[in-house]
């Protein structure tokens, strides 16, 4: 029964400092702003967060055909 507990305290160790690692690259992409915002959440809620932040809804979509794809590659962008 023991080597159970310790088997699986060592899991929850290595899970723990997996979610740390995510946790400390996803705030490495942030501006300070946001660090300072997320550092003390998780990474679960972080990632659920940031995607309620940045997903846009209704963003249009594009079915894209050889047809229309020749017609947008022949027209000129000026920036």
């Amino acid at each position: 029964m023991d080597a159970l507990i310790e088997v699986r305290t060592k899991y929850y160790q290595y899970i723990d400092s997996n979610e740390h690692v995510a946790a400390c690259m996803i705030l490495a992409g942030m501006s300070l702003e946001l660090q300072i915002e997320y550092e003390n959440m998780d990474t679960y809620n972080m990632i659920k967060h940031l995607k309620e932040l940045f997903d846009v809804k209704g963003h249009e979509t594009y079915n894209l055909t050889p047809s229309n794809y020749n017609s947008m590659k022949s027209q000129t962008f000026i920036y």
